[in-house]
């Protein structure tokens, strides 16, 4: 999750800087566009996409267990666990755009 920031960083300025590691990206996309059709970008996001759909299955599990068992307990704190785990990658992914904004232009 953390790495997603490091991860964006690395394709855009580093795929920019130098030509080897540009090289390496553009050959990993394109075998991409052969298969999935995904760009590189939309391949680094999809975990981080996943982790709603998880808080999604744990709310829907919880309304089918018995709300005095030891499992909603559980359940819950996984929610909210995960709940706080999917704010942490909206601030590195702000912070990731400014830098990259900052590398682009300066």
């Amino acid at each position: 999750m953390v790495n997603y920031g490091a991860s964006l960083l690395f394709v855009t300025y580093f795929g920019k800087k130098y030509p080897s590691v540009k090289r390496v990206i553009q050959g990993f996309a394109e075998s991409q566009r052969q298969t999935t059709r995904l760009t590189v970008e939309a391949m680094l996001i999809m975990p981080i996409q996943r982790l709603p759909r998880y808080v999604l299955l744990l709310k829907e599990l919880r309304k089918y267990t018995n709300p005095k068992s030891v499992d909603e307990i559980e359940l819950q704190k996984a929610i909210v666990s995960l709940e706080k785990v999917i704010q942490v990658p909206d601030l590195f992914f702000f912070f990731a755009l400014v830098r990259s904004f900052l590398f682009t232009f300066f």
